[in-house]
């Protein structure tokens, strides 16, 4: 069996499961691991570009609430 660790364990899975003389089984779960690989990059990316819209609304609301903030402290002010 291959030396790979576990954090690798999905390539090792696409190795063995690209082999020629891998058994049918080892196969598919190579061609549906490649797959599920695909999604999962997918859905890094989606999660990545969601933090990123929420962390621009984020900023958004912080400006907008210490607006209204400076605007209730100049009118107790004047």
């Amino acid at each position: 069996m291959l030396d790979i660790p576990d954090s690798q364990m999905g390539n090792k899975v696409l190795l063995i499961g690209r082999s020629p003389n891998s058994p049918p089984k080892a196969r598919e779960v190579g061609e549906n691991s490649t797959g599920i690989m695909e999604e999962i990059e997918k859905c890094k990316d989606n999660a990545l570009e969601r933090k990123k819209t929420l962390e621009e609304q984020k900023e958004n609301f912080q400006k907008a609430a210490f607006s209204v903030f400076y605007m209730l402290n100049n009118k107790d002010i004047g």
